[in-house]
């Protein structure tokens, strides 16, 4: 007969001991004193140079006469060359469901900024592929827009206080992105983008 005295912590999930709740409290309170002040005025300076490229960006694309969701489409277009980006592939990048991502795709071919081309190798596959003035308005673009970089890298968290803060969540499984400020964009396998899509 087990002692009401004893207490246990219940299995988790398969069979797993669940961690006791204060071992889980000291956990959160270990990982919150490892934060300095530094780290969250760092973290707010970048979250603040961040709102202002992605205004001042959605203002240069106004100003080109276009949205500033064509300005990304025709952005992540170009990210791929010298591939042309699926459908499925587009949305993922745009962070959007499918059909969002075709009603985008069909305003910009009408206002003559993107054509589609059927893959070659998969006719069920369509391809997004820029044309010549949407070249051209996403080069004037980006070259007015590209500086607004340079405030972001100045903001990006540095120093060993924010290298040691932020170094936990990424041996999680959650890699940092890289960033890619040179040159032209990285070239992606046509089997890379995503399901065959039938838009």
């Amino acid at each position: 007969m087990r002692d009401r005295g004893t207490s246990r912590s219940s299995p988790g999930p398969r069979g797993v001991a669940a961690r006791p709740p204060r071992a889980a409290a000291a956990s959160v309170r270990s990982r919150a004193a490892a934060l300095r002040d530094d780290d969250y005025e760092q973290l707010a300076q970048f979250r603040y140079a961040l709102r202002r490229f992605l205004r001042e960006s959605e203002s240069a694309a106004r100003k080109a006469h276009i949205t500033p969701g064509q300005y990304q489409l025709l952005l992540f277009v170009r990210s791929f060359y010298p591939d042309s980006p699926s459908v499925a592939a587009l949305a993922e990048r745009l962070q959007v469901r499918h059909q969002s991502a075709v009603g985008l795709i069909d305003r910009c071919a009408a206002a003559g900024l993107v054509r589609r081309r059927r893959d070659e190798e998969d006719a069920r596959r369509v391809r997004i592929l820029l044309t010549g003035a949407g070249d051209r308005r996403l080069a004037q673009l980006v070259r007015e827009h590209y500086t607004g970089l340079d405030e972001l890298r100045r903001a990006m968290p540095s120093g060993a206080s924010a290298r040691a803060s932020f170094r936990k969540p990424r041996a999680s499984g959650l890699a940092a992105p890289r960033s890619r400020l040179s040159g032209s964009p990285r070239p992606h396998a046509q089997g890379s983008v995503g399901r065959s899509q039938t838009r």
